[in-house]
């Protein structure tokens, strides 16, 4: 079986694929998830009305939820390098 893509690190550090399929069940990418934080989205149920993820069988929703807490770690580590260097 092929890979559904190659691997890269993401801005944590950790291995994954950044269009690796989160949700099977309605083909949402990682990426997809990560622009729909970007975009506003800041609860697991947001989420999910905006990417889909999650509304087909539920298997992904903890995954979809790390990718979430996941980003928010990252935006507060981010705003703090910010405010350290002004």
């Amino acid at each position: 079986m092929l890979p559904l893509a190659l691997p890269h690190r993401s801005r944590t550090g950790r291995k994954g694929p950044g269009q690796m399929f989160v949700c099977m069940c309605r083909a949402v990418t990682e990426a997809q998830i990560r622009t729909c934080i970007r975009a506003g989205a800041t609860t697991l149920e947001e989420l999910s009305e905006r990417s889909r993820a999650g509304t087909g069988c539920g298997g992904c929703l903890d995954s979809v939820e790390m990718i979430l807490e996941d980003d928010e770690v990252f935006t507060a580590t981010e705003l703090d390098s910010l405010q350290q260097s002004a």
